[in-house]
């Protein structure tokens, strides 16, 4: 994730432009305008007009660990080219320019960009699947983001709950 990067700083500008109230950031407290700022940096990505491409050789993959190279998010912009991995950490890279606390969410096959409503710790999370700027609008994403989150938590497992089975002294 890089917000430095000057096609993200580009790319902010552009979607301030498309919110009546800019990208401020937390700082009006409304997870509704934090919304507002998504949807506006998700038409300025939209207005690029990226192809999806898929890398589908990973760079490592074994039973165990799976490696992928990732586009920087000027690379991706430059190239007009990006999988899922990329637009998430293009997409991330984008909310943190805007001062929003951004997510990756890695389920297995795919990548998901993510968001809190507000700065504070306990924060509920917002989940897009960026793939969907190539040709869907924001809604589209949105739901398609929510249902990859939703998927996933019925599949996780939460570690508090597992009991170890036996200790074994050192």
């Amino acid at each position: 994730v890089n917000e430095e990067d000057l096609q993200v700083i580009d790319l902010r500008h552009s979607a301030a432009s498309k919110n009546p109230k800019g990208v401020p950031g937390y700082s009006s407290g409304d997870p509704a305008a934090v919304l507002d700022q998504v949807k506006a940096l998700y038409a300025a990505l939209h207005d690029k007009k990226l192809l999806y491409g898929n890398r589908t050789l990973p760079q490592y993959q074994d039973e165990n660990h799976f490696g992928q190279t990732v586009r920087l998010p000027g690379k991706s912009i430059a190239d007009g080219i990006m999988n899922c991995l990329d637009g998430a950490v293009l997409f991330a890279s984008l909310l943190a320019a805007c001062d929003l606390d951004p997510g990756i969410l890695f389920i297995p096959g795919h990548a998901v960009v993510g968001w809190k409503h507000s700065h504070s710790p306990g924060s509920d999370w917002e989940f897009l699947d960026i793939t969907d700027v190539v040709e869907s609008d924001f809604q589209t994403a949105l739901e398609n983001g929510r249902k990859a989150y939703n998927e996933f938590q019925e599949r996780v497992v939460e570690v508090r709950d597992l009991q170890p089975r036996e200790i074994k002294e050192l």
